[in-house]
């Protein structure tokens, strides 16, 4: 997977109703943080909005299920071919954009934090190996990240928690400052939760994202 950086070539385009939709579809059902923030989303005055290529078609952006925001993911003139028959291409993504965006937050708002969710390791399995940034809620895994982290680590650990079909980075900012053993229970996650500031969920096949923040 590749990155196409943060730069020139990308705007800041507020989403409709049905961006509000599928943030809302995105945190069902998921784990303790995404059910809290869906709360505060359904009740909170927020905006939605995404990063795109400027210039990007109406009906593009409302597609988030499916890839193709990048147009160089639809040039398969790139693609290698492989034994067999079959053909390699690495995948264009706004991970940059994405870890930009929560890193400008987190300068923002004094005392903020990031949690992101890591939907595929159980916390409790002696095969997973716990990265530094990694803490456990039950069986769940999460990721706090703290503001002291480079911009390629925030997106490194973004990559991490991201399934495709699900991804969500949450900026809070909780009243007293937190750690890892803080959050470690239910309620802990949940009251961090409520003082959720943005948050971004993953979006258009894994190349780009979409966000809700409060207003």
């Amino acid at each position: 997977m590749a990155d196409v950086g943060a730069g020139a070539g990308l705007e800041r385009v507020v989403l409709d109703s049905r961006g509000a939709a599928y943030v809302r579809d995105h945190l069902a059902g998921v784990n303790t943080l995404c059910t809290e923030l869906g709360r505060v989303v359904e009740g909170a005055r927020g905006e939605v909005f995404t990063i795109a290529p400027k210039g990007a078609a109406a009906e593009r952006l409302y597609a988030f299920e499916s890839g193709g925001l990048l147009l160089s993911n639809l040039d398969f003139s790139r693609a290698t071919p492989v034994a067999g028959g079959g053909s390699l291409m690495a995948v264009d993504t706004l991970v940059e954009a994405r870890a930009e965006r929560i890193m400008q937050c987190l300068k923002q708002h004094a005392g903020s934090v990031c949690v992101i969710d890591d939907y595929n390791p159980r916390w409790g399995d002696p095969l997973y190996k716990k990265e530094a940034t990694a803490f456990g809620v039950g069986e769940e895994v999460y990721h706090l990240i703290t503001g002291s982290e480079s911009l390629d680590e925030i997106a490194d650990t973004l990559a991490l928690g991201d399934t495709i079909w699900h991804g969500v980075a949450a900026v809070c900012q909780p009243a007293e400052p937190v750690s890892k053993s803080d959050l470690s229970s239910p309620d802990a996650l949940r009251r961090l939760a409520r003082s959720v500031i943005e948050l971004s969920c993953t979006a258009y096949d894994r190349e780009g994202f979409v966000n809700w923040r409060r207003v």
